[in-house]
Protein backbone atom coordinates (compact mmCIF):
# COMPACT_ATOMS: atom_id res chain seq x y z
CA UNK A 1 0.00 0.00 0.00
CA UNK A 2 1.37 3.59 -0.88
CA UNK A 3 0.92 6.18 1.93
CA UNK A 4 1.54 9.73 1.81
CA UNK A 5 2.79 10.96 5.55
CA UNK A 6 0.15 13.57 4.22
CA UNK A 7 -2.57 11.21 4.31
CA UNK A 8 -2.99 11.22 8.00
CA UNK A 9 -5.34 14.10 9.32
CA UNK A 10 -3.43 14.55 12.22
CA UNK A 11 -0.36 15.11 10.48
CA UNK A 12 -2.16 17.91 8.60
CA UNK A 13 -4.27 19.31 11.62
CA UNK A 14 -0.49 19.79 13.37
CA UNK A 15 1.38 21.30 9.78
CA UNK A 16 -2.03 23.41 9.91
CA UNK A 17 -1.62 24.66 13.75
CA UNK A 18 2.27 25.31 13.39
CA UNK A 19 2.05 27.17 10.07
CA UNK A 20 -0.87 29.33 11.50
CA UNK A 21 1.22 30.04 14.65
CA UNK A 22 3.88 30.90 12.81
CA UNK A 23 2.24 33.52 10.70
CA UNK A 24 0.30 34.70 13.62
CA UNK A 25 3.67 35.35 15.54
CA UNK A 26 5.18 36.90 12.56
CA UNK A 27 2.39 39.38 11.45
CA UNK A 28 1.93 40.81 15.35
CA UNK A 29 6.18 42.18 15.11
CA UNK A 30 5.74 43.76 11.59
CA UNK A 31 3.84 46.96 12.97
CA UNK A 32 6.54 47.31 15.27
CA UNK A 33 9.89 46.30 12.53
CA UNK A 34 7.65 49.03 10.18
CA UNK A 35 7.88 51.22 13.38
CA UNK A 36 11.22 51.43 13.68
CA UNK A 37 12.98 50.85 10.62
CA UNK A 38 10.64 54.18 9.47
CA UNK A 39 11.71 56.46 12.18
CA UNK A 40 15.62 55.17 11.06
CA UNK A 41 15.08 56.41 7.47
CA UNK A 42 12.98 59.02 8.18
CA UNK A 43 14.93 60.91 11.14
CA UNK A 44 17.90 61.04 8.73
CA UNK A 45 16.20 62.46 5.81
CA UNK A 46 14.28 65.18 7.54
CA UNK A 47 17.31 67.01 8.51
CA UNK A 48 18.66 66.79 4.55
CA UNK A 49 15.94 67.52 2.52
CA UNK A 50 15.30 69.90 -0.10
CA UNK A 51 12.43 71.11 -1.68
CA UNK A 52 13.54 69.80 -5.06
CA UNK A 53 14.33 66.12 -4.16
CA UNK A 54 10.64 65.60 -2.45
CA UNK A 55 9.28 63.47 -5.14
CA UNK A 56 12.16 61.42 -5.15
CA UNK A 57 12.40 60.90 -1.51
CA UNK A 58 8.67 60.17 -1.30
CA UNK A 59 9.27 57.28 -4.61
CA UNK A 60 12.42 55.85 -2.91
CA UNK A 61 10.23 56.09 0.70
CA UNK A 62 7.60 53.68 -0.76
CA UNK A 63 9.75 51.59 -2.91
CA UNK A 64 11.91 50.85 0.51
CA UNK A 65 8.84 49.88 2.94
CA UNK A 66 7.72 47.50 0.01
CA UNK A 67 10.74 45.99 -0.46
CA UNK A 68 11.56 46.01 3.64
CA UNK A 69 8.12 43.73 3.92
CA UNK A 70 9.08 41.33 1.22
CA UNK A 71 12.23 40.83 3.67
CA UNK A 72 10.51 40.79 6.66
CA UNK A 73 7.76 38.18 5.29
CA UNK A 74 10.73 35.60 4.49
CA UNK A 75 11.39 34.68 7.86
CA UNK A 76 7.91 33.11 7.70
CA UNK A 77 8.49 31.64 4.23
CA UNK A 78 11.63 29.91 5.73
CA UNK A 79 10.05 28.53 9.10
CA UNK A 80 6.78 27.53 6.82
CA UNK A 81 8.96 26.27 3.93
CA UNK A 82 11.08 23.97 7.06
CA UNK A 83 7.72 22.88 8.40
CA UNK A 84 6.11 21.35 5.56
CA UNK A 85 9.55 20.28 3.21
CA UNK A 86 11.41 19.14 6.29
CA UNK A 87 8.77 18.42 8.69
CA UNK A 88 10.21 21.10 11.23
CA UNK A 89 13.94 19.48 10.70
CA UNK A 90 15.88 22.71 11.51
CA UNK A 91 13.24 23.77 14.00
CA UNK A 92 13.34 27.51 12.45
CA UNK A 93 10.54 27.97 14.38
CA UNK A 94 12.91 28.15 17.82
CA UNK A 95 15.18 31.12 15.92
CA UNK A 96 12.20 33.57 15.55
CA UNK A 97 13.44 36.02 17.78
CA UNK A 98 17.04 35.75 16.72
CA UNK A 99 16.29 35.92 12.91
CA UNK A 100 13.31 39.25 13.92
CA UNK A 101 16.18 40.69 15.72
CA UNK A 102 18.93 40.38 13.03
CA UNK A 103 17.12 41.06 10.40
CA UNK A 104 15.88 44.56 12.08
CA UNK A 105 19.02 45.52 12.61
CA UNK A 106 20.32 44.75 9.35
CA UNK A 107 17.38 46.43 7.92
CA UNK A 108 17.86 49.46 10.75
CA UNK A 109 21.53 50.04 9.74
CA UNK A 110 21.01 49.75 6.03
CA UNK A 111 18.06 52.54 6.16
CA UNK A 112 20.34 54.56 8.50
CA UNK A 113 23.00 55.05 6.22
CA UNK A 114 21.06 54.97 3.10
CA UNK A 115 19.03 58.17 4.05
CA UNK A 116 21.79 59.60 5.37
CA UNK A 117 25.15 59.31 3.29
CA UNK A 118 22.80 58.86 0.12
CA UNK A 119 20.70 61.94 0.52
CA UNK A 120 23.95 64.18 1.45
CA UNK A 121 25.24 62.27 -1.92
CA UNK A 122 22.96 63.85 -4.41
CA UNK A 123 22.54 67.37 -2.37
Amino acid sequence: MNHNILDEDWILEELNMRLAEGLVWWEEKRLWFNIIVGITGLIPTLFSIEPYLFKEIITGSILWVILVNLCFSLGYLAEALDQHYCRGRFQLDKLRWLVLILGTYLTYVVAYFFSKYYITWII
